[in-house]
Order: C-alpha cells, then structure tokens, then sequence
C-alpha cells in the first residue's frame, strides 16, 4: 500500500475528513446577505460530504466534487439516507481542473482543500464558475505569526502554508471582495476532528503495513503538534464575493 492510499484509508470512516463542524458551516453561510438567492453550489473536494449534505438540506442543488472514490461512495449513500439525493451531483474529478461553463454556481465552496493546489491557484481556478456577485466559501490553514516555529514550519512544508495577511491580499488581488474572517473555534479541530482521527492513529500505529503504520504516526504527531503550536497557525474560514 502506498502512503497516500494509506493516508486516505485512515481517514474512511471517520465522521470528518478535516478541520471544521456544522456550527462553523452555518456561521460562513449567514455571512451572505440573500442567502435565498443561493440556488447552485459546487463543494471542491467534498470528501464523505458533510458540509454538502448540509447545503443539500438547505434546498440548494449542489455538485460535489472529489478523487478519492470511496469518500464519493459514502456520499451517495449518505445522501440517500438524508434524502437529499435528488438534489446532488456526485462527480470524481480534480478540484484544479472542472469542466462546467463560467457563471455556473451561486457558491463554490471548499473546506480545507485548496491548500491541494494552493490558495492563489484555487480562487484564480474556481472564480470563472461564479455567477456576478456569487460566493466563495473556503476554510484553510494559515500562519498567524511572522516566524512559525522551526519544528512546526517543518512538519507542514509541503503544504503551502501561508500567512494569513497574505491568504487576505491574494483574494482582493483574485477580484474578490473580503466579506468575512472567522477563526475556526478549538472544538472544529478537536471534538469534531482529531478525537476520532485520533483514535484510529494509536490503533493503526502497530500495523504491521509500512505505509499505514507511517500515516498512523503522522496523524499522531500533527494532534500533537497542534497542542504545542496553537498560537502560531489556525484553520480560517473566508467568506468571499466575486467582484465584476
């Protein structure tokens, strides 16, 4: 197995893929000022698709998008079970490269996956499919100091951190106007996301696969690593309207 099918096998099953919770979903969403007016919306990399169940709830027709097909495969079923079904698009493509015309969507939304492409690239990438006016809903992880600590800098090199004043100047820079900041609140990183990833991390963390036992740790060392550096970086959510 490879290490990131072992990554991904880690996460199946839990109730979140990421940082967040339907409180901090509900918070960004009242950010937009006719939220009525939201009839069409595209979650980039939706993984088992909680926050796209709660926009399918809220009676708007959403695609979802995502590579990891058996998070697709909870969905659907997901779905179903919440009788929302009829009012979603499951579809596996990259979040970097989906084929539907400019202005298609009220709101594209993403909960901790344009790091996978980088900030820039995703609001540059995701703008066209915005009708004039319409919303970008995105949370990421982002520096909150100037001088991250060297072992925490480390641990998340490969993941095109950056600070938050500049993840702000990018979007004003993308043709977006700044409609609100929200620091994720503790409980989005803890009781909704590490407890369970937590627990599976220590059971898998003997597994006699290379790869999973690998993943198993570093699932552990970023728990650990967030209750050491908490002051330095948070997960952010951004409420953004595309400027015409």
């Amino acid at each position: 197995m490879s290490y990131i099918d072992a990554l991904e096998d880690i996460h199946a099953g839990l109730p979140r893929q990421g940082v967040g919770s339907e409180e901090t979903a509900k918070t960004l969403f009242d950010a937009i000022k006719h939220p009525h007016k939201i009839q069409r919306a595209i979650d980039m990399g939706c993984g088992t698709g909680r926050s796209t169940i709660w926009l399918a709830e809220h009676g708007i027709h959403t695609v979802a998008v995502d590579i990891h097909q058996p998070f697709l495969n909870v969905l659907r079923k997901e779905a179903i079970r919440a009788n929302v079904a009829d009012r979603l698009d499951i579809q596996n493509m990259s979040i970097d490269n989906v084929p539907y015309p400019d202005e298609s969507f009220d709101l594209v939304w993403s909960e901790g996956a344009a790091y996978f492409i980088g900030w820039a690239q995703a609001l540059s990438a995701w703008k066209h499919l915005l009708k004039p006016d319409g919303y970008l809903i995105a949370t990421d992880m982002f520096w909150t100091t100037d001088k991250p600590s060297h072992e925490l800098s480390d641990f998340f090199k490969n993941d095109n951190v950056l600070a938050l004043e500049q993840a702000i100047k990018i979007a004003r820079q993308s043709g977006y106007s700044v409609i609100k900041i929200y620091i994720q609140p503790d409980s989005d990183w803890f009781d909704e996301y590490y407890h369970a990833l937590g627990k599976r991390a220590e059971k898998l963390s003997q597994h006699v696969d290379p790869a999973t036992k690998q993943a198993a740790d570093m699932a552990k060392r970023e728990i650990a690593i967030r209750h050491k550096y908490a002051g330095e970086y948070e997960h952010v959510g951004f409420v953004l309207q595309s400027s015409q």
